[in-house]
């Protein structure tokens, strides 16, 4: 999976990242998670 890295939004390169099915899957659950945090406490503050 290509992945691009970032350091508040500017572009500081891009590899590939290789996971197993399991790594992907706790990545995504981890990330959505995160998301899911952001997403919610900005709702909060409107």
């Amino acid at each position: 999976m290509p992945l691009s890295l970032f350091h508040v939004d500017n572009p500081q390169g891009d590899i590939d990242l290789v996971l197993s099915g399991v790594e992907a899957e706790q990545l995504h659950a981890r990330l959505s998670l995160l998301l899911n945090s952001v997403n919610l406490s900005r709702v909060g503050a409107l």
